[in-house]
């Protein structure tokens, strides 16, 4: 975080208190951390955390966007922008982003991505640990996966546990989301070349990740056609909330996620994927949106103002999956084996 955006925000938050140590009180009940912890951020030794930025804007109603002191974007980054140390660090951490938003009223998500998104994986314990284990091999560099082949085992459980509250939590924002045809091929692409590679042997697993694959698909396709988000097993009754889809091929972007709410928005961009850059100007935001309808405009709706397009599209993400069972059983030197 730029520092002197960082020293404003601060200083406004001063104004509303008489002491300079009644404020130090207060943020460390608000932060849960030690006075020296306040005083390192109070001088700027330490950057706020998104986290923690978000938390001070809405209990102290001040807007983010009032802290600019030139034109520059303001970035903030969260805690997984350091290196990830475990696996069970990103998912808690992301678990923690996403509490920051589910009691806050008429929040809706833009989501723009090339790529399965994560959140719908998490619906799926074998490919959402194979995911982690992707991660853990290339971007978080964790030693202690190198030269192992992928096991479910190698994964701490209690990631699932975290999975299982974060599918709870996303599916009760609405929105909107931007689809390529690809979204399924660098999945597809991590299980292929793990299979060449022989960091995955296990035909069972291979046969199970295929399997939760189609039902991602059989899903997607449900909520596209209904226009509601609702879990895998659940109902798309009228509480649900709406869900808007749509193909476009114009745009090669990283996830882009922008979290809409009535006083701020927040977007939050993927860096060195899984891990993420988090943006609070409020200008940016602006234009993110902006940038987003543009794309909607010019983009095919998938589900029942689209039902031919809807068709087609799912249609040719199947296939995809059934070409990807026919070339990793073809380097297997077997026939149908993932059928």
């Amino acid at each position: 975080m730029h520092k002197d955006f960082q020293k404003v925000f601060f200083d406004r938050l001063l104004d509303r208190f008489e002491k300079k140590g009644t404020l130090v009180t207060e943020l460390e009940r608000v932060l849960r951390l030690s006075k020296d912890a306040i005083y390192r951020r109070l001088r700027g030794d330490t950057a706020l955390t998104a986290n923690e930025l978000i938390l001070l804007a809405e209990k102290f109603n001040l807007p983010l966007d009032q802290g600019r002191v030139d034109n520059s974007p303001t970035f903030v980054h969260s805690h997984n922008f350091v290196p990830i140390r475990t696996e069970l660090e990103y998912y808690e951490t992301l678990e923690e982003q996403i509490k920051m938003f589910v009691n806050v009223p008429n929040v809706s998500i833009d989501y723009a991505t090339p790529e399965l998104p994560l959140f719908y994986e998490f619906m799926m314990p074998t490919l959402l640990k194979f995911k982690t284990y992707v991660y853990g091999i290339t971007t978080w560099n964790f030693e202690k996966w190198r030269n192992q082949p992928f096991h479910p085992d190698l994964i701490d459980q209690r990631v699932m546990d975290i999975a299982s509250r974060i599918v709870d939590s996303s599916y009760k924002f609405g929105g909107q989301e931007l689809w390529s045809i690809g979204i399924l091929d660098v999945t597809l692409r991590q299980i292929e070349h793990n299979v060449q590679i022989g960091m995955l042997n296990d035909d069972d697993l291979i046969r199970q990740m295929f399997r939760e694959l189609e039902d991602v698909v059989e899903h997607l396709e449900h909520m596209a056609r209904v226009g509601k988000r609702f879990p895998r097993g659940g109902t798309a009754g009228e509480e649900a909330p709406d869900f808007n889809v749509f193909h476009n091929e114009l745009a090669n972007t990283n996830n882009v996620i922008l979290v809409n709410m009535p006083d701020l928005s927040v977007v939050f961009t993927t860096f060195m994927n899984p891990n993420y850059l988090v943006n609070m100007d409020q200008e940016v935001c602006r234009q993110t949106k902006v940038w987003f309808n543009n794309l909607v405009e010019s983009a095919d709706a998938l589900g029942k103002s689209g039902n031919k397009h809807t068709q087609t599209y799912f249609k040719r993400l199947s296939d995809n999956i059934g070409e990807a069972k026919l070339r990793i059983a073809a380097m297997k030197g077997k026939q149908k084996v993932f059928y």
